[in-house]
């Protein structure tokens, strides 16, 4: 059976209306009403989403909110999965022919991002777009999302950490108090100190690597944007978490999430390289871990790339696949034309980063140029 298929904003559909598409315990903040505003005012042409919607606005079936880029080819991007590892939110599996109906005939190059590769929306695609537009499919070696399930006995992370793991953290602590006092500060905080603590953040982050590839958000504008936006409206609701490592009062580490459903979502994390040695990153995973398990928090989602250092806390993750869809329409061309352009930039880029990388280990104190 057919079902009502419409292209709507995200401002024709009542946020309580938007989450009741996914039940209580699956909610993902993504994939809510707060992240899509907010993702529309900072990522979208005209502060608009695009957001195929199947079945009537006053309760829809299933939703998937798409930002519109800018310049002629009009790229449409799936908010929610910015970080990989999520699927687009419905009330079951049945609506996902014609959900993939909508995208297909919106007649637009579509990236759904590194997408749950088991995940039934893929075959959906695939089916909708025979005659009508080309899906490629590129499974990814690294998995998406990993998460840490917790429960009290990860109030001593040590406990669950490899013995060099857990020694390396004691050594590194005990050396960086050393050099002054070492204090861990959880901040829960209200609207309007918010923009303040991120000045902190973002000032940290600039100190790391981040700024050299030129990846932080003292950089990223944009993304700067939409934190302060979204922070604002999770310190409204209660549920922004932001935590600090201090050295004598000094921020060296920080860390950027928000704890809901029992769930807690770690969006940002950086650390200031003058005390890279101590290994500052882990360091605040382990305080935070601890702090999270003590107050019954049931599961971190990492958020990103299962990386190596996220490999020392869990081997959980999502194995996902690269989506892309290109309509038989000119700008679905264009765009294949320019992607395969831009993959050969990134191999060019990743190329000279490593190059970098690898003259500044041979002279310390040489800054690898950055990116772009």
């Amino acid at each position: 059976m057919s079902r009502q298929v419409q292209i709507v904003t995200q401002d024709d559909i009542a946020p309580s209306a938007w989450d009741a598409v996914v039940s209580p315990g699956q909610r993902k903040p993504k994939l809510l009403h707060d992240w899509a505003a907010a993702m529309a005012r900072q990522y979208s042409r005209g502060g608009k989403l695009r957001v195929v919607a199947v079945g009537p606005r006053s309760a829809p079936e299933a939703l998937l909110p798409l930002s519109v880029g800018e310049g002629w080819l009009r790229r449409h991007g799936f908010i929610a999965n910015d970080d990989g590892g999520l699927a687009v939110a419905r009330r079951d599996d049945a609506v996902l022919g014609d959900l993939a109906a909508g995208v297909i005939g919106l007649g637009k190059p579509v990236d759904l991002g590194f997408y749950p590769s088991d995940d039934p929306f893929i075959p959906a695609i695939r089916r909708a777009a025979r005659g009508r537009a080309v899906v490629v499919l590129k499974p990814q070696e690294t998995p998406s999302a990993p998460w840490l399930d917790l429960d009290a006995s990860w109030a001593e992370p040590g406990t669950h950490l490899s013995r060099n793991t857990r020694q390396s953290l004691r050594r590194n602590e005990r050396r960086l108090r050393e050099l002054g006092e070492v204090t861990f500060e959880v901040i829960e905080p209200e609207p309007e100190a918010v923009d303040g603590l991120l000045d902190t953040a973002v000032a940290v982050e600039a100190k790391g690597w981040k700024d050299r590839t030129g990846t932080a958000l003292s950089h990223d504008h944009r993304q700067q944007a939409f934190f302060r936006d979204y922070a604002r409206t999770a310190a409204w609701a209660g549920r922004l978490h932001m935590a600090f490592l201090r050295l004598d009062g000094a921020a060296v580490a920080m860390s950027i999430g928000e704890i809901r459903d029992n769930v807690f979502w770690h969006y940002k994390i950086g650390y200031d390289e003058s005390v890279a040695k101590f290994g500052p990153g882990a360091m605040m995973q382990n305080h935070l871990t601890a702090h999270l398990a003590e107050r019954g928090v049931s599961r971190i989602e990492m958020q990103g790339h299962l990386a190596a250092y996220k490999k020392k806390w869990t081997d959980k993750a999502v194995p996902t696949t690269a989506v892309r869809i290109y309509p038989f329409t000119p700008r679905g061309l264009a765009a294949v034309g320019h992607d395969v352009a831009r993959q050969g930039l990134k191999r060019f880029e990743a190329r000279r980063m490593r190059a970098a990388k690898r003259e500044t280990r041979k002279t310390p104190g040489t800054k690898p140029p950055r990116r772009g």
